[in-house]
Order: C-alpha cells, then structure tokens, then sequence
C-alpha cells in the first residue's frame, strides 16, 4: 500500500511539473503572438501612411501610376549618378569642342 500510495504522489509530481511547464511555453507563446500582431499593426499604419503620401503626391502633382514610376527611376539614377562623377562622366558624353 505505502509503494502504490509512493507512486501516486510521484505520479502527481510529475503531473504538476508538466503543467508548469506547458504553462511557461503557453504564456511564451502568447508574448509572441501579442508582439506579432503589434508588429503587424504597425507595419499596416505604416503602409497606410505611405500610401496617403503617394497619393496626395499623385493629386499635387497630376501623376498617374506610370509618370510616377519614372519619376522615382529618374530619382533613383540621379542619386547614383551623383554618387560616381566617373561613372557620370562615362555616361554623359562632353560635348567636342
């Protein structure tokens, strides 16, 4: 009787120590999730505000969609350009004189 009556209480024990254990990996898991929807909220509003931007920029300017596409393709080669006045020189040819 005292073994079986042992076993139990090392039975329960171990049940318990099981539980707490799920409970830490449960309540992890929960941060996580918590700090996920928090990100993607974030990126969302962020999203949201962009595409606010772009479209009074549209509005302001009279850009469609492919006006603005070059617009930001200029933008983006004359930044590079700027970047390399070698490679500038290489693409502009100098006038002969």
């Amino acid at each position: 009787m005292k073994i079986n009556c042992k076993r139990l209480v090392s039975d329960i024990e171990d049940w318990e120590r099981r539980v707490r254990s799920m409970q830490k990996i449960q309540q992890t898991e929960l941060q996580l999730r918590r700090q996920a929807e928090r990100d993607v909220k974030e990126l969302r509003q962020e999203l949201s505000q962009k595409r606010v931007t772009v479209t009074q920029a549209r509005s302001q300017y009279g850009l469609d969609a492919v006006d603005w596409y070059l617009l930001l393709g200029r933008q983006k080669a004359a930044g590079r350009a700027s970047r390399s006045p070698s490679r500038q020189a290489a693409v502009s040819p100098q006038p002969a004189a």
